[in-house]
């Protein structure tokens, strides 16, 4: 049996169909070993490229999180920026108004007493400087004023010193506050200073503060005491929704022209209960003309049609 297979494994390596099967299948070999060596070398070449991408990725990761956050260093720094700038220019108008403020009231012959004490939540110049221009050239009669304070120093010396004002009332609730500084104050018969406390209410969800209403309109002879000037300085404003809101209930008060100054302007509450009294007027048929003045705080003035030359105020 061996001489046999020997036999013909002699047989065969002299056929050439053996020999060409033969080399074709050694070369085929070699091309697969080839190929394998090349696929391994793929597979390692990939691996490195796989570990670049992710190194890739995480470094484009880290640099847009660094983007972001010079964007948001960036936004913050605008906004800083126009906050000074905004600041910046309210000083710039405060300062200009003081001077056209002591300009104007330089000759004054009614107004005796020409220093202010403005700082804190005290009366700006705009607001002095709008009071005293209305009240040397338009000249109220009978005058309403929502808190005491250095508005009041012009208002008193408008109706001691000039024959045009009648009346002042002046309301506020803090009672050592209105000794104190009536003190300062020239106050005859034509002068009322009046307590009257803070009652709380609920508008839109928020609390809101205003002076009790039922004092109030003793104080004001229910809806019979008419004002052609009203100065709204108070209550305590700051951090409500519907703050200052007793001239929305005194609206019977108004003379058939007045006036009303709303200080504080710049903020959301006061701007709320102006947009109401507005509408109001709108219901009721009242033509009125507005002026907005402003330093480091603003102030909204509403006139009827008498008063329309506020305007070039």
């Amino acid at each position: 049996m061996i001489i046999f297979d020997s036999l013909i494994k002699k047989v065969l390596n002299k056929s050439n169909s053996y020999i060409f099967y033969k080399n074709s299948y050694n070369n085929i070999n070699k091309k697969y070993k080839k190929l394998m060596k090349r696929n391994k070398h793929l597979k390692n070449k990939t691996i490195d490229l796989e570990k670049e991408n992710y190194r890739f990725s995480t470094d484009i990761d880290r640099l847009n999180h660094e983007i972001n956050l010079l964007k948001s260093k960036k936004n913050d720094l605008l906004l800083y920026a126009n906050n000074i700038n905004h600041e910046l220019l309210l000083y710039a108008k405060e300062s200009l108004y003081s001077n056209i403020f002591r300009d104007t009231i330089s000759e004054s012959t009614w107004l005796i007493n020409k220093k202010f004490s403005l700082h804190y939540g005290a009366a700006n110049y705009s607001f002095l400087y709008v009071l005293y221009r209305i009240l040397d050239e338009l000249r109220p009669i009978n005058i309403l004023e929502f808190g005491l304070g250095q508005t009041t120093k012009l208002t008193t010396e408008y109706i001691n010193n000039t024959e045009y004002g009648k009346s002042l009332t002046v309301i506020d609730d803090d009672q050592e506050w209105i000794e104190n500084f009536s003190k300062k104050l020239n106050i005859n018969d034509s002068i009322s200073i009046n307590k009257v406390d803070i009652e709380e209410f609920t508008f839109d969800s928020s609390i809101n503060r205003r002076y009790a209403l039922k004092d109030l309109r003793k104080h004001l002879g229910g809806g019979v005491n008419k004002f052609d000037l009203i100065i709204i300085d108070g209550p305590v404003g700051f951090n409500q929704s519907y703050p200052r809101s007793n001239i929305l209930d005194i609206v019977d008060n108004l003379d058939d022209e007045f006036i009303i100054i709303m200080d504080d302007h710049e903020r959301d509450g006061e701007r709320n209960i102006t947009q109401n009294l507005l509408k109001i007027f709108e219901e009721k048929g009242i033509k009125y003309h507005q002026l907005m003045l402003f330093g480091i705080k603003e102030q909204l003035v509403i006139g009827t049609e008498k008063y329309k030359s506020l305007a070039w105020f």
